[in-house]
C-alpha cells in the first residue's frame, strides 16, 4: 500500500532512495555551486558548505541505516530529532536549532528539485530562535596591558618572533585570519602622512580600507613577518602567550577529542588564545573610541 501511495503522489521516476533525506543532503552539498545564496548571487560559501557537511555526518548518526525519507519529517520526528541532539548529543540550544533549520533547509531543496513532497504539517513547523547570551559571554579578547606583556616578552625563537607580529597586527586590523594571513607589504598604500592597508575580505568578497594604526605601521617598517599556516599560528600564540605570563583563570570552551566538539572549562588564559582573538580584540579595543560604523566597516559586520 505505501508503494502504490508512493508512485500515485510522485511517479516512478524518481528512485526510491532518492527520497531519503540523507540523499538530498548529499546532493546539496554536491550542487552547491549552483544554489542561490543570501547575497542573491548563486554559490554557498565554504563555511556554509561546511555546515552541511557537518549536518550530514551528525545525521548518520541518528539514522544509522537511513531509513527516514523527506516525507517522513513531520513535527513529531523533527522532536524526536531535536530530543536526539539536547540530550545525546548534548548540543547547546543554538546548535540543535542550528541543525534543525538546516534540515528544513534540505527539504526545501529536495522539493524543488523532485517531486518528493513535504510532510502535510512541515510548513507550520517553526523553530524559536535562540539568544547566544551565554555564548558570547566566552567570547574572549587582549587587554590592553596584556598586549604590553605579548610585546615585551622575552622571546628567543625566530618562529616566535614572527607569530607575535602577526598577533599584534591582528589586534590592531580586525581581520579574520584569512584575511589577515593574506595580507603582504604590498596591500600597504600611502595615505597623506601615513599609510592604509587596502585588501578584499574573503568572506563577503568585499574591499576593505583599514587605517594602519602605530603599532602595526612599526611593524610594516621594522620588518614584516613571513607567511606561516595559521595552524602553527595558533600554536606559536599559545606559547608566546604562555612566556607572556597571560595566565589567569578564566572560563573558556576548548575541543574535547572523545566528544568531539567544544566544551566549557576554566584553565589559564592562554589556552585559549587563537588568532580570530585579534578581530575581537580589535572591536573591543576600539569601541567608543572610533565610531561604530567605521568598526563595522573595518571587520566587515
Amino acid at each position: 500500500l505505501p508503494k502504490q501511495i508512493e508512485l500515485f503522489f510522485y511517479g516512478s521516476t524518481l528512485p526510491t532512495e532518492n527520497n531519503k533525506l540523507s540523499y538530498w543532503i548529499e546532493h546539496l552539498i554536491k550542487n552547491s555551486n549552483t544554489i542561490k545564496n543570501g547575497k542573491g548571487s548563486v554559490g554557498l560559501s565554504k563555511s556554509r558548505i561546511n555546515s552541511y557537511k557537518s549536518l550530514l555526518a551528525t545525521y548518520l548518526e541518528y539514522d544509522t541505516k537511513e531509513k527516514y525519507r523527506v516525507q517522513d519529517f513531520d513535527n513529531l520526528l523533527f522532536e524526536e530529532l531535536k530530543d536526539w541532539l539536547f540530550n545525546f548529543k548534548k548540543y547547546n540550544a543554538s546548535t540543535a536549532y542550528k541543525k534543525l533549520n538546516d534540515i528544513q533547509a534540505v527539504i526545501r531543496y529536495a522539493t524543488s528539485k523532485s517531486k518528493v513532497k513535504p510532510s502535510e504539517d512541515f510548513k507550520h513547523i517553526k523553530f524559536e530562535k535562540i539568544s547566544t547570551y551565554d555564548f558570547d559571554m566566552d567570547v574572549i579578547t587582549l587587554t590592553e596591558s596584556e598586549i604590553q606583556q605579548i610585546e615585551k616578552a622575552d622571546l628567543e625563537n625566530e618562529a616566535l618572533i614572527n607569530a607575535r607580529k602577526w598577533l599584534i597586527i591582528a589586534c590592531f586590523i580586525g581581520q579574520r585570519v584569512n584575511t589577515f594571513n593574506r595580507i603582504t607589504k604590498d596591500n600597504f598604500k600611502k595615505y597623506g602622512g601615513n599609510y592604509k592597508i587596502v585588501v578584499k575580505q574573503t568572506k563577503g568578497n568585499k574591499t576593505v580600507d583599514i587605517p594602519v594604526l602605530p603599532r602595526v605601521k612599526n611593524i610594516y617598517e621594522e620588518g614584516f613577518p613571513y607567511k606561516v599556516s595559521s595552524q602553527k599560528l595558533n600554536k606559536h600564540i599559545k606559547e608566546i602567550c604562555r612566556i607572556a605570563q597571560i595566565n589567569n583563570l578564566i572560563v573558556g570552551r576548548l575541543y574535547d577529542p572523545e566528544i568531539k566538539r567544544k566544551v566549557k572549562v576554566k584553565k589559564e588564559k592562554y589556552h585559549f588564545i587563537t588568532t580570530h582573538i585579534g578581530r575581537r580584540t580589535f572591536a573591543t579595543l576600539h569601541y567608543k573610541k572610533l565610531a561604530i560604523e567605521d568598526i563595522m566597516k573595518v571587520t566587515g559586520h
